[in-house]
C-alpha cells in the first residue's frame, strides 16, 4: 500500500509531466492499518480520475457496481464516459442498485462488518506471509486487499532444471500437479523469467468465521489453522513443491 509521502512524491512528477493518474481504489477499506489507504487525488485532484466499486469492502462478488469520480478540471470528459459506457453497458440490475444505495451509507452495522472483515483478512495475511518466509519464498507482507505476489527466485535453477522457464509455465505446473491455482506475473506487467504468481487467500468460509468470532479481537494463526483448511493445504502443497526440487 502507498504511504502519504510516496503518493506526494508520484504526484509531483504527474503534475511536472501533466500526467493523468487513473486511481483503482476499490481495496482502499480493506487496508489492514488504516480505515482508508491515502488517494493519489489528496496531492493531485486536479489530474486524478478515481475509480472505485462495491463488489471489494462489501463481500459482494458479482455485485458489478463501480463509478467513476472525474475532477472538475476534466469535467469534458464525464459526457465522454457517458457516451462510452451508455454504448458498452447495459443498467445495473434493480436490486443492485439498491444495496448500493444502503451499501454506501455506511452505517455502523456496515463499518463494524467492514472492520471485522479486515481484522480476519490481516490474520490470514500474516499467517500466509510467515508461512511463504518459512519456505525462502520472496514476497512482501500484505498491508491491505487479499493477495500477495510470490517470487521463486531462490529456486530458479531447480525450476528451470524442470524445463520451466516462465510464469505461465511454473503456473500451470502447479495446477497440473499440486492443484493450486496461482496466476502468473505476467498479468500483472512482472517479466515472464522473473517467475513471480500472485496468491489469493480468499478461499475460506467468511460466514462461518464471522459467526465464530463476533465478539473476538485477538485472532491468531492458530484460528486460521483451525478454520481456514484450504489456505493451510494450500500453503502445505507449496511446501510440497518446494521440498521436491530441493531434493
Amino acid at each position: 500500500v502507498y504511504n502519504n509521502e510516496e503518493l506526494q512524491s508520484i504526484a509531483k512528477v504527474c503534475l511536472k509531466h501533466g500526467i493523468i493518474v487513473l486511481s483503482d481504489e476499490i481495496y482502499s477499506q480493506i487496508n489492514f492499518g488504516e480505515r482508508y489507504s491515502a488517494s493519489i487525488s489528496q496531492y493531485y485532484q486536479q489530474g486524478t480520475i478515481v475509480y472505485g466499486g462495491l463488489s471489494k469492502v462489501f463481500s459482494a462478488g458479482g455485485y458489478r457496481l463501480g463509478y467513476v469520480a472525474i475532477p472538475e478540471a476534466m469535467k469534458g470528459l464525464r459526457a465522454t464516459f457517458k457516451a462510452l459506457f451508455s454504448e458498452t453497458f447495459s443498467a445495473v440490475a434493480a436490486p443492485i442498485q439498491y444495496a448500493a444505495i444502503e451499501a454506501y451509507k455506511m452505517n455502523d452495522g456496515l463499518l463494524d462488518y467492514i472492520s471485522r472483515c479486515k481484522n480476519i483478512l490481516g490474520t490470514i495475511a500474516g499467517f500466509v506471509f510467515q508461512e511463504l518466509k518459512k519456505l525462502n519464498i520472496e514476497c512482501t507482507q500484505p498491508q491491505g486487499a487479499f493477495y500477495v505476489m510470490i517470487g521463486f527466485s531462490h529456486y530458479k535453477e531447480q525450476i528451470n532444471a524442470l524445463g520451466i522457464h516462465s510464469s505461465e509455465a511454473l503456473a500451470h505446473h502447479l495446477i497440473q500437479s499440486y492443484h493450486l491455482a496461482l496466476l502468473p506475473g505476467t498479468d500483472f506487467y512482472f517479466s515472464s523469467s522473473d517467475l513471480f504468481l500472485r496468491l489469493a487467500y480468499v478461499d475460506f468460509d467468511g460466514k462461518s468465521l464471522l459467526e465464530k468470532f463476533l465478539h473476538k479481537t485477538d485472532i491468531n494463526s492458530d484460528h486460521i489453522i483451525d478454520n481456514c483448511p484450504n489456505i493451510t493445504k494450500g500453503i502445505g502443497q507449496l511446501r510440497a513443491f518446494i521440498t521436491t526440487i530441493s531434493a
